[in-house]
């Protein structure tokens, strides 16, 4: 074999290793990449980053209230309990409590009837512990929105819809319920789906920016559904996964034995 023959024999060999080398490494950083959360956020030792203002949602129809009415006044200990007398159990898993019927109103043991449609969270308490005070001396009052439900769907390690257990709650504690998204997610491409009177409303959130904290959408809304789209990376692998990577190493494996028997052809000729 001659001093050029030999070179070009390694050098062939060496751009088979390169390309798939070159493959790896290509699909590898675009993965990191993609991986990052809040590139454009100061530092994490001491920086500072706005946040949306939060701001309660308003009760409204169909929603079921856990509210618990307690009193020390030794006359009168029974109280008000959403496991109790007068809550209701509704179907398919949904917690006991007291539903807000198509008139905005509740019914409550002892208490009563009263409007709570359209008040937040805080206002309906006060408006029970005020009726309370009739029935029960010093009465502490206790709500929450029992099926406050959150629906996270795509590129998630855990999809499905999940009870979100606080009223203040932020799109990435969402995210952590349900384990994170996987790495095929495009973190710049969050989409937040939310009913807006007969609307459904789309919004696109990008989790690699610390802008995200100041959108109005941050904070989840009982009944939103969040998308977390996949990479195009993700889509090739989804429609061509099956052939594509047969191909490659079809191909390489081609190349590699073609230039062996081009190697092997030439030298025999040689000598």
């Amino acid at each position: 074999m001659t001093k050029s023959q030999s070179v070009f024999s390694k050098g062939s060999f060496g751009l088979v290793w390169l390309l798939g080398l070159f493959l790896l490494l290509g699909s590898g950083c675009s993965s990191s990449k993609q991986s990052v959360y809040f590139r454009d956020a100061p530092s994490l030792s001491g920086g500072t980053v706005q946040v949306v203002e939060f701001s309660s949602f308003k009760i409204k129809p169909d929603d079921i209230l856990d509210i618990s009415i307690q009193t020390l006044d030794p006359q009168n200990m029974q109280g008000v309990s959403s496991t109790g007398a007068g809550s209701e159990k509704v179907e398919n898993g949904a917690p006991a409590g007291f539903v807000v019927d198509k008139n905005g109103y509740i019914e409550l043991p002892i208490v009563g009837r009263m409007h709570v449609e359209g008040l937040t969270l805080s206002e309906a308490k006060e408006k029970i512990r005020t009726q309370a005070k009739q029935f029960f001396k010093d009465p502490l009052v206790n709500i929450r929105l029992a099926n406050f439900r959150v629906t996270v769907l795509g590129e998630v390690l855990r999809p499905g819809t999940i009870m979100v257990p606080a009223e203040k709650a932020g799109l990435l504690d969402v995210i952590g319920m349900v384990g994170d998204l996987s790495s095929f997610a495009n973190r710049e491409k969050i989409v937040l789906i939310r009913e807006e009177g007969t609307t459904k409303k789309f919004v696109e959130l990008d989790i690699t920016s610390a802008d995200v904290f100041k959108s109005p959408y941050y904070y989840v809304r009982p009944g939103d559904v969040i998308y977390a789209e996949p990479t195009k990376v993700r889509n090739r692998n989804v429609n061509y996964d099956a052939t594509r990577d047969r191909y490659i190493s079809y191909l390489l494996s081609a190349v590699t034995v073609t230039l062996t028997i081009i190697t092997f052809v030439r030298y025999n000729s040689k000598n």
